[in-house]
């Protein structure tokens, strides 16, 4: 695949790689300059561009904030979406109950820069940066990025995975809106 600067593409012919690789380097850019990104949807609709930036404080904010943005892609009827946010990760064994990352041990968790892309049709591109947190005077720094492959990202779940789907489809599928917003169907399209 080649890729074209998102900068010189004109909205209308952006694809979902456009998009996705402006939010990569959108999210590089935000870390390089302060060291912390705030929460980030960008949408592609048919006139232009809408950049939601969303700080939040608790899960609250965090669900109204997706709820927003939600309804702006149905109105603007969005082609596209992408989401960049900081967050910790880890890893379940299976029949373990489920933990929260953040609610782990720094030992068991991993911070990541994340970027997410979705579009109407379903495809989706997903993009992490391993974060290495800042020690003394020495900034925190992004590792190499990794793109996830097709079959990484269905095994992921979240709360912002696909809001093209009605809202009581998703509130299904995360169990409510006010949980986390883990999917049990690990994010994946309907």
């Amino acid at each position: 695949m080649v890729k074209r600067n998102p900068k010189e593409v004109a909205v209308e012919d952006m694809t979902l790689a456009d998009l996705h690789e402006m939010a990569v380097g959108f999210a590089m850019g935000s870390h390089d300059n302060g060291g912390e990104v705030i929460p980030t949807f960008t949408l592609l609709n048919a006139g232009g561009i809408d950049i939601v930036s969303a700080p939040w404080r608790d899960d609250r904010e965090k669900h109204a904030a997706v709820e927003f943005v939600a309804r702006k892609i149905a109105e603007n009827f969005s082609r596209a979406y992408s989401f960049v946010v900081e967050m910790y990760v880890a890893q379940s064994k299976v029949g373990e109950p489920y933990v929260e990352p953040s609610k782990r041990h720094p030992s068991q968790r991993d911070e990541v820069l994340m970027v997410s892309t979705y579009g109407r049709d379903g495809s989706l591109f997903i993009t992490r940066f391993l974060i290495t947190p800042a020690r003394g005077t020495l900034p925190a720094k992004l590792g190499p990025r990794v793109d996830v492959t097709a079959e990484e990202a269905r095994q992921m779940q979240g709360r912002v995975f696909n809001l093209f789907r009605p809202y009581s489809d998703r509130m299904r599928a995360n169990n409510g809106p006010l949980d986390g917003g883990y999917s049990r169907d690990g994010g994946r399209p309907h």
